[in-house]
């Protein structure tokens, strides 16, 4: 009979410590989900700030081409490095459009895991009841 108390103490401490390791993991989880959030929303940020960075650069180029219409050379030569830096926009854009769908790929890869960790941290907690319910028969069928 101690022998079995003690076999269902040590089995509920197996459960216990993998309960809580699930859990542990379950937080670290979503304390990465909370980093990545962090990082998303710092990365959206700074890609409105280059933007804008660029929207400003576009005016100012705008406002340059205007003022030098009347020098055929320096209206050619001020075509060309808007020219590039549209080019440089377009490669920037392309860029921050892949680095927004690799973003929002990983943020959906690590959704899914969380919802995973919540079906495994579910299924725990009703191993766990079971356990319980088993635990009190076993010890009200013991007395």
């Amino acid at each position: 009979m101690t022998d079995r108390l003690d076999r269902i103490e040590s089995e509920l401490e197996a459960v216990t410590t993998i309960v809580g390791s699930a859990a542990r993991y379950a937080e670290s989880a979503h304390e990465s989900f909370d980093r990545l959030n962090s990082r998303l929303d710092e990365y959206i940020y700074q890609s409105q700030r280059l933007i804008n960075g660029h929207e400003e650069r576009l005016i100012a180029l705008t406002g340059q081409t205007e003022r030098l219409e009347a020098v055929f050379a320096m209206q050619q030569r001020q075509m060309e490095r808007l020219e590039q830096n549209i080019d440089r926009l377009d490669q920037t854009q392309l860029l921050l459009q892949q680095l927004v769908t690799n973003q929002q790929e990983q943020l959906n890869r690590q959704q899914q895991q969380l919802e995973r960790m919540d079906e495994t941290q579910r299924s725990t907690n009703a191993a766990l009841e079971q356990l319980g319910s088993i635990l009190n028969q076993l010890i009200k069928g013991d007395r």
